[in-house]
């Protein structure tokens, strides 16, 4: 029974160590991700800036029109709004990022309990056997004894033989 119960246990134990590997494997694309989103983002605001800063020596080195200056602006705004999507992204992920550790945390957590209940029961399971055996050793013993005295039962030998010998 406790036998059966300590497999059961090992069960549950290698379970949680798979989910822990896949959770691990999740936080770990999780965090490549930021990454690549947080490369992403330097490299817009990189590019943004020297960008903003080409399209305004164009106007600058000649007189602009309205139209110019209002494409300006909207290609300004428009870099201004690709960034704060790109800031948003990473924050969303970052925020991905932080739930995937905790849920590999409380695996990990899950993980140590079950397998200090396994040792529990594995320990539980090996002396249940050990003292089964030890059992079965005086049982044999009882047994082996019993038998012997059956036989010297069979045997009896009269008190007057002794009795005589004791004379002599």
């Amino acid at each position: 029974m406790i036998a059966d119960v300590a497999k059961i246990k090992k069960h549950r134990t290698e379970r949680q160590a798979r989910k822990v590997k896949v959770l691990s494997k999740e936080l770990a694309e999780r965090r490549e991700n930021r990454e690549q989103l947080k490369q992403s983002l330097i490299d817009f605001t990189l590019w943004q800036q020297q960008e903003t800063a080409k399209l305004f020596k164009q106007l600058a080195d000649a007189p602009a029109t309205l139209i110019q200056i209002d494409e300006y602006n909207s290609k300004v705004s428009a870099f201004k709004e690709r960034i704060t999507r790109l800031s948003l992204e990473v924050t969303q992920a970052e925020s991905e990022e932080a739930t995937a550790e905790k849920h590999l945390q409380d695996a990990a957590d899950q993980l140590l309990a079950a397998q200090r209940v396994e040792e529990k029961f594995h320990y539980l399971a090996k002396e249940m056997l050990r003292e089964q055996a030890v059992k079965n050793g005086l049982l044999e013993e009882k047994n082996a004894e019993e038998t012997a005295m059956e036989s010297h039962q069979g045997s009896h030998i009269p008190l007057s033989v002794f009795d005589s010998a004791m004379k002599a």
